[in-house]
């Protein structure tokens, strides 16, 4: 069996909670041993860059907190008194009622009980998500899958100006909420109305009016895939899957594949454009002196999960300049989830570039130092310096020994606070320039 040292996810109930935690005024009911939403949430906490709990989350969150005697007897009225005492002290418009591995090892019926519980006076339903399942992003698919299934309305007409956007996950993409209203900001501009679901302006009606959407707009070629053709298949709303647009190259790209997808009017689109560029390129101007006169190309190495890695590449590579020679996918994937990796990749127009899908941290290291040459018998050869490492704070280590600097971008990320912070659009590109030669110069 194959060992994952130091993880960048969690299980199945990690990232519902997290997804759950995201929501506005969504409420989760833990079924669980004890400590396993303590643990959980101080993990994607502060992974993300101190996202924080919000309301009634973090160690706020509802718990049956089953014992010894639960497990032996079944913990199923331990989840109903659970159940009662939440109405009773908390106020939210939806609950959620999740599972951990235990609870679901004993298969207490938890359906059963959360059946008496659904009436007019509260909304509540039941995901499966035992941790033993898969990791935080199934977790993810598995809550976006039961809220669309039991709140979504999809036999009311078709809002043509209306997308939801799935993929981009709460917490373990720790600039979610940036990226979110991002896109959101960008997609407006176009006329469009947006369902984002995580940010602060959203409700829990725009989760009941994503059955109304004319697209579903996936920032993933791993997560959301899957739920978007279920919608497909049940309701005939079409999908869209993009990588996340860093960059004024990417942002303009983007959004003329969406032309193709959703009615936007070409006058519209072209002074969006014309406008977003002339900002874009005005502030780059104004770095590219700093940038030549401080010779700012380097070596780079991407370590992000599936949703950054080929973003990010594409980024250093067509608007830095830079090499970015080795990207490492970190998350735990299928063949058919690689394989969509593998050609978005291919297709980004990176020469001389090394995909490499591996999941444990000290993998990654000593995958890199065993393709990189130690020993050379010419006096000349072509080094991996300056290096640079867009990565997680994982990759701190990695970086002392490659002397590289090192931007953390991907989760877990607890070196920095990160709270609207964003690395999409046309905005984005500008604060990951700003950030990259922020750490080359820090030590002047």
């Amino acid at each position: 069996m194959t060992c994952i040292e130091r993880p960048r996810f969690s299980c199945v109930l990690g990232g519902a909670l997290a997804t759950i935690n995201a929501l506005p005024k969504v409420i989760p009911i833990i079924h669980a041993a004890q400590g396993c939403g303590g643990n959980l949430f101080t993990a994607a906490y502060a992974g993300s860059g101190y996202h924080g709990s919000g309301y009634c989350g973090g160690q706020s969150m509802p718990s049956s907190n089953v014992t010894e005697q639960d497990i032996i007897f079944g913990g199923a009225e331990r989840l109903e008194e659970e159940i009662k005492n939440t109405f009773e002290l908390i106020n939210a418009e939806n609950f959620i009622v999740v599972t951990g591995c235990m609870t679901e090892i004993i298969a207490d019926d938890v359906a059963g009980v959360v059946r008496n519980f659904q009436n007019d006076n509260h909304s509540i339903f039941f995901v499966e998500t035992g941790g033993f399942k898969g990791n935080s992003y199934d977790g993810y698919e598995k809550i976006m899958s039961g809220l669309f299934g039991h709140l979504a309305d999809f036999s009311n007409k078709k809002d043509e100006t209306l997308v939801n956007i799935l993929g981009i996950i709460p917490a373990y993409d720790p600039f979610f909420r940036g990226d979110l209203e991002e896109i959101k900001r960008i997609l407006t501009k176009l006329g469009l109305r947006v369902n984002t679901f995580f940010t602060p302006d959203q409700t829990i009606s725009n989760i009941k009016s994503a059955g109304s959407a004319a697209l579903n707009l996936v920032f993933s070629r791993s997560y959301g895939v899957d739920l978007a053709e279920k919608i497909k298949n049940e309701s005939g709303v079409p999908f869209f899957i993009a990588d996340l647009p860093i960059g004024a190259l990417a942002a303009e790209k983007f959004l003329k594949q969406l032309a193709e997808y959703i009615t936007i009017p070409e006058k519209t689109l072209n002074a969006v454009l014309e406008e977003e560029n002339s900002i874009y390129y005005s502030y780059v101007d104004k770095i590219i002196d700093i940038y030549a006169d401080m010779d700012f190309r380097q070596n780079a190495v991407i370590v992000s999960n599936s949703n950054g890695a080929v973003p990010f590449s594409r980024f250093v590579y067509h608007e830095l300049g830079w090499n970015p020679e080795y990207v490492y996918v970190t998350d735990s994937l299928s063949g058919i989830k690689e394989k969509r990796i593998t050609e978005a990749f291919d297709a980004a127009g990176i020469p001389d570039a090394s995909l490499v899908f591996e999941t444990g941290t000290a993998a990654i290291k000593k995958s890199f130092f065993t393709a990189l040459p130690q020993f050379c018998p010419e006096k000349y050869f072509d080094g991996f310096s300056p290096a640079y490492i867009l990565g997680s704070s994982l990759e701190k280590d990695f970086a002392v020994s490659l002397q590289a600097a090192l931007l953390t971008i991907s989760f877990p990320i607890l070196n920095r606070l990160i709270a609207d912070k964003s690395y999409a659009g046309w905005r984005g590109g500008l604060h990951l320039i700003e950030d990259i030669a922020s750490s080359l110069l820090q030590n002047r």
